[in-house]
């Protein structure tokens, strides 16, 4: 008796011609392999066309990207500069007024730049805008305080010279009266001399009503202490003679105190607002890095270099 045993080869020749008449390319199936193959090539030309058009633009985002973030780390440092400078003009330093004035139109240009754009670079846009339009304000004051500083360069400078003055020939006075008899009147004239002194110097830090008024009368009892020694002594002339130049320091010191006073006020705000304008200008700067990494160009691009090989894959499917 003979068995018949079923040929798993042939069997599995049937399943192989069944899978394959199964194949179909969607939307596209009903079609002849000629219609579906152009179809094909007609959206892998699309979606080629729309890969390249987004890598143009996801360049293009990408570079302006990266120049706003290049531009507002300038901010950084200027916030820094501006503050040294400040500090520096406020004793007198006249390389420091250079330096001001410098650092407030660089500041100027680069706020100008990423609030209003150029040919080359739009005017900011998105979340960045938002922490740009709360820097302005800011911005702008100390800009504003550089130009009162700058404004009053002759003042200040004026000031550092006088105190030169002054601390330089106070030592000469002092030396002088050490050599002089220890009476009352010399040693009340030697104090009055070191307390117009210290007035004048505390004024680099700051000129108030209270200290102008007290180098005033100082200086006034000086002279009448000095009036009060015997002039005949050789000595009280050649201290007469060295406190003429002093006094002369004060009275420049006196006559120009509100013009000392506006500048000194408008230095002392560039450094106490450097920090805040150092804080802000960072937050910027992140912002423009996040909207830089979060770009939609870039998940176009993506996503049309995806589209491009399905047609791709899809075709494969149609030739076998």
């Amino acid at each position: 008796m003979a068995f018949k045993l079923p040929n798993p080869f042939k069997r599995a020749a049937k399943n192989t011609k069944t899978a394959k008449k199964k194949v179909t390319t969607p939307l596209l199936g009903k079609l002849s392999v000629g219609k579906q193959l152009q179809g094909l090539s007609v959206a892998l030309l699309a979606f080629l066309t729309v890969a390249v058009v987004s890598a143009y633009f996801d360049n293009r985002v990408a570079a302006q990207g990266t120049r706003y973030i290049a531009e507002s780390s300038k901010l950084l440092m200027l916030s820094q500069r501006l503050a040294k400078d400040a500090q520096q003009g406020l004793l007198g330093n006249f390389g420091a007024f250079e330096g001001l004035s410098q650092g407030r139109q660089t500041v100027t240009e680069v706020m100008n730049l990423l609030d209003k754009g150029d040919a080359t670079l739009p005017a900011t846009k998105g979340q960045p805008r938002a922490v740009l339009n709360e820097l302005i304000p800011r911005v702008k004051q100390t800009v504003a305080n550089v130009a009162i500083m700058e404004e009053g360069r002759t003042g200040l400078l004026t000031l550092a010279r006088a105190i030169y003055v002054i601390d330089s020939m106070g030592r000469e006075i002092r030396a002088q009266t050490e050599q002089m008899p220890k009476n009352a009147d010399t040693q009340n004239f030697a104090l009055l001399v070191e307390r117009m002194g210290k007035d004048a110097t505390s004024m680099l830090a700051e000129v108030s009503t209270e200290q102008v008024t007290a180098l005033a009368l100082n200086t006034i009892d000086a002279e009448v202490k000095l009036e009060a020694l015997p002039k005949s002594d050789p000595q009280v002339e050649e201290l007469t003679e060295l406190f003429e130049g002093y006094r002369g320091a004060a009275e420049i010191i006196i006559g120009n105190s509100q013009n000392f006073a506006g500048s000194e006020t408008a230095g002392k705000a560039i450094f106490d607002e450097s920090e805040p304008f150092l804080e802000q200008a960072q937050k910027l700067t992140d912002a423009y890095d996040r909207s830089l990494s979060n770009r939609l160009t870039s998940y176009v691009m993506v996503g049309s270099v995806y589209w491009c090989c399905c047609p791709c894959v899809i075709g494969q499917g149609v030739s076998d």
